[in-house]
């Protein structure tokens, strides 16, 4: 780990203009980006919220300043609420984004959180996602469909390591809490 400063200014400075230039402030999430002509896309994705998490708490654990970590329980409370969801119709919970790398980008920052916090807040409801999508999403050969429920040809190999990191991060809190919690 390198100790020059201008790392942390530079990382420091991008997180701001971010947070300035992209975070609803309605909901604390993040838009997807703005243009050189200063239009912001107002889409919202899980990794754009799942990376300003993980920077937040990683600010948080080089200052020790609790802003961060508070703002990346803001982040982190409404980041769960929208991109995942509950199906009535199958009684499970699933992601709403279709994108498995954005996901996992998300669940990272979730991780981060987690360890910097010691709250597990959501780290259940993210197993039984995993799980259902390990029951349900998967063909012949054990390789994950791109979240839906219609066989493809194809495979994707970012949405197959998506999952594979999902289950690895929560694979390592769930060891972590049962040795040291």
């Amino acid at each position: 780990m390198t100790k020059d400063s201008a790392y942390y200014f530079k990382g420091k400075d991008l997180y701001d203009w971010t947070k300035l230039n992209l975070q609803d402030t309605t909901d604390f999430l993040y838009f997807d980006n703005k243009s050189l002509a200063g239009k912001v896309d107002t889409k919202k994705y899980s990794y754009n919220s799942g990376q300003m998490l993980q920077a937040a708490v990683l600010l948080y654990n080089l200052t020790a300043d609790k802003t961060y970590l508070n703002e990346a329980e803001k982040i982190a409370n409404s980041a769960f609420r929208y991109f995942t969801a509950h199906s009535l119709r199958e009684g499970t919970e699933h992601f709403r984004d279709n994108n498995s790398w954005f996901n996992a980008v998300m669940l990272r920052g979730f991780a981060e959180y987690w360890r910097a916090s010691g709250k597990n807040n959501f780290q259940v409801q993210f197993q039984q996602i995993l799980n259902n999508y390990y029951r349900s999403q998967r063909d012949d050969q054990g390789l994950f469909f791109r979240f839906s429920r219609r066989p493809q040809n194809r495979k994707w190999l970012l949405n197959q390591a998506g999952f594979v990191e999902m289950f690895a991060q929560l694979a390592l809190i769930a060891s972590s809490y049962k040795c040291h919690g």
